[in-house]
């Protein structure tokens, strides 16, 4: 229904609200039901803006200069997305658009590269992973294939990129 920090609460109208991130005095926070990045000032507690996405945003990251969210699902059935959004926070303006291949989830930055962790499902609901990488403006997609044990999760650790597999 909403955000809630001590002892105060930001009603969303059941925007459904994901992940976030803070970025100076503002928090940026993924919606799926309204389908967008929502503003609060931390400062006055205010909702200052909303920046709409086509799809269900998930996770939200900052490189410093724009906002990365990604796009799992298309639709509110759940039917897989394919797609990650670079937003400037500071203008609260959609940049670009990114086809990453289906079902991105997270993202982790590695000096100018990105890499996303994907799941995604087939008409019976069988499960599905992969990893993309952005390097210079150009996408490699890397499907591991149905079946394949793999979590969500990718991070940097000591300079090394990690993707959870097998559980």
């Amino acid at each position: 229904n909403g955000l809630s920090m001590p002892e105060i609460e930001i009603f969303t109208d059941n925007s459904s609200p994901r992940e976030m991130i803070v970025i100076d005095e503002m928090l940026y926070f993924t919606n799926w039901k309204t389908q967008d990045i929502k503003v609060l000032n931390l400062f006055n507690y205010n909702i200052e803006e909303s920046i709409s996405v086509n799809g269900l945003p998930e996770d939200i990251e900052f490189d410093g200069q724009y906002l990365w969210v990604t796009i799992p699902h298309s639709d509110e059935d759940f039917s897989t997305g394919n797609t990650v959004c670079k937003i400037d926070p500071f203008s609260a303006t959609l940049v670009e658009t990114i086809n990453v291949g289906l079902g991105p989830q997270q993202l982790v930055f590695d000096n100018e590269n990105i890499y996303i962790s994907r799941t995604f499902y087939d008409e019976n609901w069988d499960t599905s992973h992969g990893a993309t990488k952005i390097e210079s403006g150009i996408i490699t997609i890397k499907n591991y294939g149905a079946g394949t044990a793999c979590g969500g999760s990718i991070l940097k650790h000591q300079n090394s990129i990690y993707r959870s597999f097998n559980g």
